[in-house]
Parts: C-alpha cells; structure tokens; sequence
C-alpha cells in the first residue's frame, strides 16, 4: 500500500487543494512548478509524484517498489476496486502497455463515490502506475461522469469553457444552476 486512498479518504483525495493532500500525505522532498506546455506543478515524494493543476491534485505517477503480478494487485495498492479489462497496446517488440482511457479506447474508469479517473496506464516495465485525474486545463472534453466528479470533489461550479456553458448558458444539464450552485442530476441515474 502507499499509506493513502483515492477513495476512502472522505471523500478522496481526487481534486481536493494541495493543503488538503500535504496534509494528508505530509510535505514533498521537492515541488517544481509546472511550465506553459506541462500539465500540473510537481510534488516528489518517495512512492511517486503528486501533481496539481489550479492548485488540485489532478495525477498521481506511483512507482512500484515491488512489481505487481497483474493489473488487478496495482489497483488493489491504491484501495481502487478492480478495473474492466484494459486497452492493451503491444510494442513491435512484444512490450505491452495497459490503457483505461474512455475517450480513446473506450475502457473508462469509474468507481467510489463519482470517482471518474480520465486516463490510466501502467509502464511497460511495470514499474509505474500514471493516473491523470482530470486534465483541469481542457474542461471541454469532460464526459458527464467527470464533470459530476468536478463539482462533487473539487466543490465547484464547472468552468466557463465548459461545453455545457456554450450550449445552454449554464450548466443545466449537470445539475448545476447560474455556474454557481450543485443541485443534483434528475435524469441521470447512473450518476
């Protein structure tokens, strides 16, 4: 185990600030702040790298001290429940990489209180495990189910350049009135 949870931390530490996760998880050995073109502002610390976008959590990199015997015991380091089969692409040479990533392979990630992870893949040499929350910097690309996740973990109101917002004016269709307030999903379900 790495001493903490995605989803038993009440609720998470999945978009929760990075005062919320150091205190959690104690402080980095090193934080380098992230450039134009990168995607979070890094936190090192022995088990991996914690990165913040917006000053939130949105991935993790956990490098394995041990290998994990399948994909179902790297999930299980994390407290996550088992995954559907992965996306699995196989290098020229034999070399394979397993993918959870909706968008692209169709093999999405969901479980534990609206926890709805965009990408994740483990190393060819299984030596780590990449879990990318949620890309903060391109919200028109969330599926419904990350939006809720947003909402619900992040405690905020969707971004304006949400695709939501261009289609209605707001953010009527998650449940989330004049950008500013959550008030449940109606018609869905599943959420």
């Amino acid at each position: 185990m790495f001493g903490f949870s995605l989803r038993g931390e009440h609720p998470g530490l999945a978009l929760k600030t990075r005062a919320e996760v150091e205190r959690k998880l104690g402080k980095p050995s090193r934080y380098i702040q992230k450039t134009i073109n990168e995607l979070a502002d890094e936190a090192d610390y022995p088990w991996g790298i914690a990165g913040y976008n917006q000053s939130r959590l949105n991935f993790l990199i956990l490098r394995f001290q041990t290998t994990p015997r399948d994909y179902q015991e790297a999930f299980g380091l994390l407290n996550l429940p088992h995954p559907t089969p992965p996306f699995v692409a196989v290098g020229g040479d034999g070399t394979r990489q397993l993918f959870w990533r909706a968008r692209t392979y169709g093999t999405e990630y969901t479980c534990c209180e609206n926890l709805a992870i965009q990408d994740i893949w483990i190393s060819i040499d299984w030596k780590e495990m990449h879990l990318l929350i949620l890309d903060l910097d391109d919200p028109e690309t969330w599926l419904d189910q990350q939006c809720t996740m947003y909402v619900q973990r992040a405690g905020l109101a969707l971004p304006y350049n949400h695709r939501a917002s261009s289609r209605d004016g707001g953010f009527i269709k998650h449940g989330i009135s004049n950008g500013s307030s959550f008030q449940g999903f109606g018609s869905h379900p599943e959420l």
